[in-house]
């Protein structure tokens, strides 16, 4: 594997049977969140109705309810098929807008013993009306088992992304896509970040086991799952009691437990806590919370999602200091010896900011016409 170096940007080589496609480690997942048209749940596969965009990620074959989405694909009986025409799948996502993008991964099983099995084929298409699609790029060998199947779509740019799934057996299981934009380029001339004001990206090193660590989480956002939810996958949630937090389901989490501050800031009460099987490592406070986050991996190379936030948790210290929006669902990193900008105080406009101007200009002149009339007293 390629060395990755701290003082660039982190990028994931991230190797695939399509091929291999440089990914940046913190770019945003353009789909998360979104609706996946084509992606409609009939009575013959009701079971198998995960969401594609939640960031939920299976590792491993299941019959539960929610963990996977199936889609049937039945020659005789084509009104049982969760499919486009001829056993065509075509899971389909609007981004909102023309979008450059860099790449798009779909999350799939093939376990032949089960019975559900890797189509024939995948298409990567790309639209900007929705309705007129252009082939991208196509992979047809798939990993056995659980894995990622990656989609090159450097150079191109489009509103829609959807995924043409050629169906070769009864069943396809999916239960994530994930769609990246094209990363901004910066300058040759861009300044290094100033010592001591280092943020995770340019502390970012590899270690000799393959999994990385940073040295000061400066500048992250972790993304809020739910707050006094339930992690079960790639999550992060904040836990406001320690009821809550008991039934988070936070073994082998990682676990920052903030107390909050009088400027509604919060600080870390200790170093960051791995909780292997034990719950009890932790007991929330009044005037504390927890941000737990949990990840499968520590490194890019396992496809799972939320491997940056695990290990930036990690990295947490006892007075590291956060940003939390609980409306938000975002947690902030902070440098606590970075300048605060001074307050601009608000100018009134309108007819009632000309009204105040003229009172504070009547009354000045009445201080001077005082001030005057008190000299000549003298």
């Amino acid at each position: 594997m390629k060395k990755i170096l701290a003082t660039l940007l982190v990028v994931a080589m991230v190797a695939s049977l399509c091929g291999m496609m440089l990914v940046s480690a913190d770019a945003a997942n353009l789909a998360a969140g979104k609706e996946v048209a084509n992606a409609t749940v009939n009575v013959a596969n009701a079971n198998y109705c995960a969401n594609l965009t939640d960031g939920v990620i299976a590792d491993a074959i299941s019959t539960d309810n929610g963990v996977w989405f199936g889609y049937l694909y039945n020659k005789d009986k084509p009104e049982n098929a969760n499919t486009a025409e001829n056993g065509i799948a075509i899971p389909t996502i609007d981004l909102g807008a023309v979008t450059e993008l860099a790449s798009a991964r779909i999350h799939i099983v093939d376990q032949a013993d089960w019975g559900i099995c890797a189509p024939d084929s995948i298409v990567a298409q790309i639209s900007n009306d929705g309705e007129n699609f252009t082939d991208v790029t196509t992979v047809t060998e798939f990993e056995s088992g659980v894995a990622w199947v990656e989609f090159d779509l450097s150079g191109q740019s489009a509103q829609y992304v959807r995924l043409a799934i050629d169906l070769s057996t009864t069943w396809f299981f999916l239960d994530e896509i994930e769609i990246y934009g094209a990363a901004s380029e910066g300058g040759e001339d861009t300044p290094d970040e100033p010592a001591g004001n280092k943020t995770y990206e340019n502390t970012l090193t590899q270690k000799e086991d393959g999994n990385y660590m940073v040295e000061v989480p400066y500048g992250y956002t972790w993304t809020v799952n739910y707050v006094d939810g339930k992690i079960v996958g790639e999550d992060v949630t904040i836990c406001t009691t320690d009821e809550a937090y008991k039934a988070c389901n936070p073994n082998w989490a990682i676990t920052v437990l903030l107390n909050k501050q009088e400027d509604g800031t919060y600080v870390a009460a200790q170093d960051a806590v791995v909780t292997p099987g034990n719950a009890n490592a932790i007991t929330i406070g009044e005037g504390q919370i927890a941000l737990v986050a949990h990840s499968s991996a520590s490194n890019p190379d396992a496809g799972y999602a939320n491997w940056m936030g695990k290990i930036v948790a990690v990295s947490v210290k006892a007075g590291d200091v956060f940003n939390v929006d609980l409306e938000g669902l975002t947690v902030t990193a902070i440098d606590p010896n970075a300048p605060v900008e001074p307050e601009t105080p608000d100018v009134p406009t309108g007819d009632a900011g000309v009204l105040a101007f003229v009172v504070l200009a009547v009354v000045a002149l009445a201080g001077v016409a005082v001030a005057s009339k008190a000299k000549k007293a003298l």
